[in-house]
């Protein structure tokens, strides 16, 4: 299908020729967009706007998406057109996935940033993201799962951080679906072996569901890029990552998968804030410092980080990255993510102090599922691993107080009243 802006032509001092123009002829407007997607813009800051909603909407979904599916063996997009009746086909959760990280993220950012935005609205973005929607899903529009994935670490800050920055700046919830877009691409971005930089700048992951320090034998390996392959086989796909961070013990800039490979297999998230942020502050990563730094958001950046830190720390345990898709309610505050982490009533009011042993803990329900392989990983020495899951345990606790003198006397023995009742 022909995309509804195909070509976006800015003509500020009406230039165009006469064919072209659109300043005199709304019938012409009509036939150059609804034939051809020919759009063109006669005011100042209109073609900007176009190419963030580009970016926020058609790139930024695009990115979430591409690296869950690569992972999963999903390799084209026209996967996600067989949606059928199947609510529970691997299409339909990541188109439900997609839904919500537009409708309760990207346009709620639109909205929020009427500075850079230029007369955009929700009505806009949604305009673009139905547009972009029909051609994602359309059975012949398939594009290589692992090709998108190029340029990964850039492409979180550049399409997926515009959106993180408005929501935050703006008081505004960063939802699970959020969340899981950032920790898959820090997923895709971790080797299966920790090793020095290579030479020639490509590193091995190992696809979801198979062994990190399997050694496959046989299968195809097919190119997706210059330089890159896979082999669905073996378990195992190449990738470059041109994004470095300072993290860890080491004090001097290492590419981020020499960082993330060098980690512990399978440990309690708090081990993975430290490179997370790192990679969420970076320039040519999440881009995030701006929110990161800010005394009216550091707090819920802060939140953010642990909250990526959980579900990364998932998937690196081996929880199938659709299994943890199909049970979240992506529409949650990513803070439902976090161990022990007190939430208000108030949705705008959190409290950070997420270990602090004076506070009287109020049942919420626990960040990690109860059949995840994350429980099975080693807490290790360290303190603050220690006390968050000792408070996520304990706050997720059920406590029933029965009162047995409320039974009514049919109850027999169980109808307790009187001060002796009370007192014994």
């Amino acid at each position: 299908p022909t995309p509804a802006k195909a070509l976006v032509i800015e003509d500020l001092k009406n230039d165009l020729p006469q064919e072209l123009s659109t300043s005199n002829s709304k019938d012409n407007e009509n036939e150059l967009e609804s034939k051809y997607g020919v759009v063109v813009r006669t005011k100042p800051g209109q073609l900007n706007s176009d190419i963030a909603l580009k970016l926020r909407v058609a790139n930024g979904t695009h990115t979430a998406v591409a690296h869950v599916m690569a992972l999963c063996q999903l390799l084209m997009t026209d996967v996600l057109s067989k949606t059928g009746g199947d609510n529970d086909s691997a299409s339909t959760i990541l188109m439900k996935f997609l839904d919500s990280f537009f409708h309760n993220q990207i346009a709620k950012g639109v909205e929020a940033n009427k500075q850079q935005l230029i007369s955009t609205t929700i009505d806009d973005a949604a305009y673009v993201y139905d547009d972009w929607r029909k051609r994602l899903i359309h059975a012949h529009f398939g594009l290589s799962s692992f090709f998108i994935t190029q340029n990964g670490a850039a492409k979180g800050g550049i399409r997926i951080g515009p959106t993180v920055v408005d929501l935050l700046m703006n008081g505004q919830n960063v939802s699970c679906a959020t969340v899981f877009a950032l920790a898959a691409i820090l997923r895709f971005l971790t080797p299966a072996r920790s090793m020095s930089t290579p030479d020639d700048g490509v590193y091995r992951g190992w696809l979801d569901g198979c062994a990190r320090d399997g050694d496959g034998n046989g299968g195809k390996s097919v190119e997706y890029a210059d330089g890159l392959s896979y082999n669905l086989k073996e378990g195992w796909y190449e990738f470059r990552c041109a994004c470095n961070v300072i993290a860890g013990e080491c004090e001097r800039e290492q590419p981020l998968p020499v960082v993330l490979g060098s980690l512990p297999t399978t440990m309690q998230p708090p081990y993975y804030e430290q490179v997370i942020r790192a990679y969420l502050t970076k320039g040519d990563g999440g881009d995030l410092s701006k929110v990161a730094d800010h005394p009216c958001t550091k707090d819920s950046f802060g939140i953010l980080v642990r909250a990526v830190a959980t579900v990364y720390a998932r998937m690196i345990a081996g929880d199938g990255m659709l299994n943890i898709l199909r049970e979240m309610e992506l529409e949650s505050n990513c803070d439902t993510l976090v161990d022990g982490l007190e939430v208000s009533s108030n949705s705008k009011k959190r409290s950070n102090s997420h270990l602090d042993d004076y506070r009287p803990l109020h049942y919420r329900q626990n960040a990690i599922p109860s059949d995840s392989r994350l429980l099975n990983a080693t807490l290790g020495d360290d303190r603050d691993a220690i006390r968050s899951v000792v408070f996520s345990e304990v706050q997720s606790a059920l406590i029933i107080d029965l009162h047995t003198h409320l039974l009514p006397p049919s109850h027999g023995a169980l109808c307790l009243w009187g001060i002796d009742e009370l007192l014994t």
